[in-house]
């Protein structure tokens, strides 16, 4: 299984390196046997005939070498989750959006620090 694992890291670092503006999360679940890759954002994973055609190359490939394991692509939105990522490949839009969400105030950003700033000076007390 840890060549199946440098394989798909391999892949998924030369598919990255094409589309910086993806990203790209991957877990091994050892209960069901299957490598879990998600890629952001769904638009995307959906519409991006390029990335698209990889993706295929990279399933027959991997399906060549390693014919007694399963691959899963997912998105954000999938009932599959990636819960403990064992690596991650964040792309352009992702790091933006996260700290533009971080300096964008709104009423739950401003209420969760309010409740957090609460419980610190409770703690101190």
């Amino acid at each position: 299984m840890m060549e199946s694992k440098k394989f798909i890291k391999s892949k998924l670092e030369s598919i990255h390196s094409l589309f910086k503006n993806m990203g790209v999360r991957y877990e091994y679940r050892d209960n069901i046997s299957t490598h879990i890759i998600e890629v952001k954002p769904i638009d995307f994973f959906n519409n991006n005939n390029a990335y698209i055609d990889l993706e295929m190359q990279l399933e027959d490939e991997f399906y060549n070498l390693f014919p007694n394991e399963e691959l899963l692509f997912v998105t954000m939105d999938s009932l599959t989750k990636i819960n403990i990522p064992e690596f991650e490949l964040a792309g352009a839009w992702i790091i933006e959006n996260y700290y533009t969400s971080l300096l964008t105030p709104t009423k739950s950003n401003i209420n969760e620090n309010v409740i957090i700033e609460n419980d610190n000076y409770a703690l101190a007390a």
